[in-house]
């Protein structure tokens, strides 16, 4: 399996990266007297497969000891036995999936099949745990106990607790940005699916098209913080004329369910309206097409703000080929007008670090009138977000997080290793101030901002923190003439 990050493991890894072989294996053909004997071993769980190979069920130790004690013949077939029990796992399901299953089962093991039904395996919570998957198991516990919206909003109050225990253990920080936007997808998904029964239920019926949602900004990247809002959008199949009324219906009251259940459990709604309860964010694939054409040819404040929050959109649930569509067709039409990374860049250029003339770091007045802080995440990591995100759509670079596209920029010649590197160290830097003051803000009642207090800082943290923002500064500086401006 290739290596991954241990905190995102859970959500990365697949469950066909963690199987083992059964105790046993059984034909169809075998009865509970050969079960008994297969089972005597104590290890569990033990599989009956048909002559194609394919799962017809599984059992355990205890299954075979229960249906002796009910009188079951020890020359009755077990494969008889078998419907009632419990049901295997897709091997292309996440371990986050397998771990809240195997909870909810309260059993150590399950078999796993592809989708055709052919066995695969056992994966078990041993297994799982051998592998490293570990930080974000209490979530994991989390939702298998309760995945309701209040259950979901549980999970998410955990996350200022996770990430202490990742920062006092020296994780480092992109792994937890990553992590913390993993832990925000899988919650996202969940309320999705909560939502979608909902409307069934209420008598809307299934979906009437395919559809993708997404989601952009932090999220998009992977570099969530604590507290982030909502940045969501849905692609839908497209759809003859004649569906028009009844799918706009639906999704419309789908994306007002979906951003109300999210408000609930943490994502605050957002104050820039991106959301899917907006039609510039909620559309079929082919408008999608054009609204980009449209943005790129006339690129307009907002086509270009517009725009800049499309760049870093990523899959959370549905029909992946739609998102793996417009991701495309975007690249394609921004690429395909070289006015376009100029006049972005326009719009940004004035977006610089918590520097004064001198060099020391200016503080500012935060939204709630507390004076002496530093909004780590305007004046520190997004000037080097933006520039890395202009860098890669000059170059075609379809990476989405910041440190991903600085080592893509390095491989491409595009920029010095050493540089890519250093910004890195940055990007690192400054994100490991902001969770330390949200975690503390956090723990304290306080409201989580983006905001590092200036005081707060150790003496060593603001040598840091000046020689970071020093280094994304000359980057910015730089950018002009590296985007031919």
């Amino acid at each position: 399996m290739p290596s991954m990050p241990e905190p995102t493991r859970l959500f990365e890894a697949r469950i066909r990266d963690s199987l083992t072989a059964p105790a046993a294996t059984l034909s169809e053909e075998a009865t509970l007297q050969d079960a008994w004997d297969a089972a005597r071993n104590g290890r569990a769980p033990l599989v009956v497969l048909n002559i194609e190979g394919q799962l017809v069920g599984a059992f355990s130790p205890s299954d075979v000891l229960d249906w002796l004690a009910k009188g079951i013949k020890p020359s009755d077939r077990i494969a008889a036995l078998l419907p009632e029990r419990r049901a295997p796992l897709d091997a292309d399901d996440s371990l986050l999936d397998a771990v809240v299953l195997l909870e909810r089962a309260r059993v150590s093991a399950l078999p796993v099949t592809d989708r055709s039904g052919r066995f695969l395996g056992i994966v078990s919570l041993c297994q799982i745990l051998k592998s490293g998957a570990t930080p974000a198991f209490p979530l994991a516990a989390m939702l298998a106990a309760d995945d309701s919206i209040e259950g979901l909003r549980r999970a998410f109050a955990k996350l200022p607790d996770v990430t202490a225990d990742l920062l006092a253990a020296g994780t480092p920080e992109e792994q937890i940005l990553e992590l913390l936007s993993d832990v925000n997808g899988e919650l996202h998904r969940r309320a999705l699916a909560i939502v979608v029964e909902d409307l069934a239920a209420d008598g809307w019926g299934a979906p009437p098209v395919e559809f993708a949602l997404v989601v952009m900004g932090s999220g998009g990247r992977r570099e969530n913080l604590l507290l982030p809002d909502q940045d969501n959008g849905l692609i839908l199949a497209d759809h003859v004329e004649a569906q028009r009324p009844a799918v706009e219906s639906y999704f419309i009251s789908l994306a007002e369910r979906l951003t109300a259940a999210l408000d609930t459990i943490g994502f605050a709604l957002c104050k820039g309206n991106v959301m899917a309860t907006n039609p510039v964010w909620r559309k079929p694939i082919t408008e999608w097409r054009q609204q980009i054409d449209v943005w790129a040819q006339r690129r307009q404040p907002l086509h270009l703000l517009n725009s800049d929050v499309l760049l870093d959109v990523a899959h959370v649930a549905g029909a992946e080929r739609l998102t793996v569509a417009l991701r495309r067709h975007m690249l394609d039409a921004m690429t395909a007008t070289p006015q376009f990374v100029r006049d972005l860049y326009r719009i940004e250029e004035d977006h610089g670090v918590a520097l004064n003339w001198l060099g020391l770091l200016k503080r500012e007045v935060s939204e709630s009138e507390e004076p002496g802080v530093i909004n780590l995440k305007m004046r520190g990591t997004l000037p080097l977000v933006e520039g890395a995100r202009l860098l890669s759509v000059r170059a075609r670079i379809p990476a989405t997080s910041t440190t991903a596209r600085l080592k893509a920029l390095a491989e491409n010649g595009k920029l010095d290793k050493d540089e890519a590197e250093t910004l890195i160290d940055c990007f690192r830097a400054i994100a490991g101030m902001i969770l330390s003051q949200q975690v503390a803000d956090a723990r304290a009642g306080r409201p989580v901002t983006d905001y590092v207090v200036h005081e707060a800082l150790s003496g060593r943290d603001k040598t840091r923190l000046r020689r970071a923002l020093r280094e994304i500064e000359t980057f910015r500086a730089d950018l002009p003439s590296r985007l031919g401006l």
